[in-house]
């Protein structure tokens, strides 16, 4: 939920952003929440999903994408 760009400065844009941000938090806070794992034990990988969603060629993800494998390396 951090990829693309939600209606792309609409008038509705903020609402969406605010509202699409609120529901990532939730979201990531419930999951970790009963996942085997801690989100600081996740973050070695996030390199590793990151490349292997690059091959996917996915429009409007490459950037995005390539910045998390900097910031991991």
């Amino acid at each position: 939920m951090t990829m693309g760009s939600p209606l792309d400065g609409g008038p509705m844009w903020w609402m969406v952003t605010a509202l699409r941000g609120a529901f990532r938090s939730a979201y990531l806070r419930r999951y970790f929440q009963g996942a085997p794992f801690s989100r600081p034990e996740l973050q070695p990988w996030i390199a590793v999903i990151a490349a292997v969603r690059l091959r996917e060629r996915i429009p409007g993800e490459r950037e995005r994408l390539l910045e998390m494998v900097r910031a991991a390396v």
